[in-house]
């Protein structure tokens, strides 16, 4: 760890134990998302797969989607 970690560390040691877990909820926020984007995620993803599943949206084959990928990074580079 560098010195600066560590002087971190040894700060947060010296906090309450309620301030040491606020800190820790916040890093994990910072780090992975909160628990509302996750939240919106979760609920995005499973009204897509309802879409798909119930006929209201058809999904595109995966090589049809690289392939256009492939030609406009193509298209874009050449």
């Amino acid at each position: 760890m560098s010195p600066m970690v560590e002087k971190i560390e040894a700060e947060i040691k010296k906090l309450p134990a309620s301030e040491q877990v606020e800190l820790l909820e916040r890093l994990e926020s910072l780090v992975y998302g909160s628990d509302e984007e996750d939240s919106a995620l979760i609920k995005t993803l499973r009204q897509r797969i309802a879409d798909i599943e119930s006929g209201r949206v058809k999904g595109i084959p995966v090589e049809e989607t690289f392939e256009k990928i492939n030609q406009e990074l193509k298209a874009k580079y050449s």
